[in-house]
């Protein structure tokens, strides 16, 4: 089966198994962790992902939950962890761009009024 991500910008990407083994394996570093039964965990994983088409979120969902159902908890907090801070520099990332588009498009009023003498 050809496997798709769906990323969170819409894009879609071949599905590739070496972005979820580096992604936890800098979790277990983080947690400095060794894995032992590293094929293991992986084989758990693709056996879930079994869609066509997969967005990011439902991915590092199935990680999370193969982590944590399995003696790695201390490995599943560090991705989760590590995803949760992601999630917060994306939002935080997106609230500036945000600002910057009202600002040039003119949505902004509080900007436009900030250095003029209008009342």
């Amino acid at each position: 089966m050809n496997q798709v991500v769906i990323k969170r910008d819409g894009l879609e990407k071949s599905f590739d198994i070496v972005c979820i083994e580096e992604a936890i394996k800098k979790a277990a570093s983080a947690a400095s962790k060794e894995i032992n039964d590293f094929d293991e965990i992986i084989s758990k994983i693709t056996n879930k992902l079994n869609k066509e088409k997969m967005t990011v979120e439902e991915i590092q969902d199935v990680i999370e939950h193969t982590l944590m159902v399995s003696k790695y908890k201390d490995v599943a907090k560090k991705f989760i962890e590590y995803r949760h801070e992601r999630d917060l520099a994306r939002q935080s990332k997106s609230e500036w761009a945000t600002l910057g588009i009202d600002i040039i498009t003119g949505a902004d009023t509080e900007s436009q009024r900030e250095n003029s003498n209008v009342p």
